[in-house]
């Protein structure tokens, strides 16, 4: 979120506005920088939520005893490995 507001901050210094027309999103405006603020504000919120979820996720499978992670590389077996 930091490094977005940081662009968009850099383009308005500049004398850049940005307007999505698909989002309907204007900001240029109080308004619009407003609604940009609460759409980003939301979507750390959910991706720290997600975050969550899945380290508890993760923890409940440890718990369980469930193996986590690739699975592992069988031995080599050096006699069937032929001199090049």
């Amino acid at each position: 979120m930091k490094q977005l507001v940081t662009v968009l901050d850099e383009l308005s210094s500049l004398g850049i506005g940005f307007i999505s027309f698909q989002d309907n999103l204007d900001i240029t405006t109080p308004q619009g920088r407003l609604m940009f603020h609460i759409i980003g504000a939301m979507a750390e919120f959910e991706r720290e939520l997600i975050k969550e979820r899945v380290k508890a996720g993760l923890e409940n499978a440890r718990r369980k005893g469930k193996r986590l992670g690739r699975k592992p590389v069988p031995p080599i077996d050096r006699d069937k490995i032929t001199p090049l």
